[in-house]
């Protein structure tokens, strides 16, 4: 699509050629080209945050998009073998920006496998960091980490959500 569009009271919107964009009208005296950012990919790790280990991947999938300072990621990462050395709180690393300092962001736990917890399980995008926490929600308790000693030597992790960037 290239030239120009027309729309309302002889509003004139040109296009870029070449463009994609989706053109939005009222039939009126509005007029907006609503862009949407192409997907980027990033490579997510499964690590400690003690000990980040050396685990063997089947697969490392990651998408995002950026809305100005929000950032929209998908993420899969799967293992089919733990470092026996990693250690801590499991954390999904390698978020494609910082995520803002002044809070943390959840994000939604898609699929998962082997993973042992108390109540329900839900990441956190956490502030300052380029890392997601895998935390254990038991019910009428306090929410805390769960462990690398945690995950089965064979794990996957689907997920996706929106956190702000610094």
């Amino acid at each position: 699509m290239s030239g120009t569009l027309t729309a309302g009271a002889g509003t004139t919107v040109p296009l870029v050629p070449g463009s994609k964009d989706e053109i939005y009208t009222d039939g009126a005296t509005n007029v907006a080209s609503l862009v949407f950012p192409t997907s980027t990919s990033w490579t997510p790790t499964l690590i400690g945050g003690t000990v980040a280990g050396a685990q063997t991947y089947v697969l490392q999938l990651g998408q995002y998009k950026l809305f100005g300072n929000l950032v929209w990621v998908w993420g899969y990462v799967e293992i089919s073998a733990k470092d026996g050395a990693a250690s801590g709180d499991v954390t999904i690393g390698g978020l494609p920006y910082t995520v803002q300092a002044s809070r943390n962001y959840a994000m939604t736990l898609g699929l998962f496998n082997l993973i042992t917890y108390t109540g329900q399980l839900s990441l956190r995008a956490t502030a300052s960091t380029t890392t997601l926490k895998l935390a254990q929600n038991p019910s009428g308790g306090s929410p805390s980490f769960v462990q690398m000693s945690g995950i089965g030597t064979t794990t996957y992790i689907d997920f996706n959500g929106w956190y702000k960037r610094s």
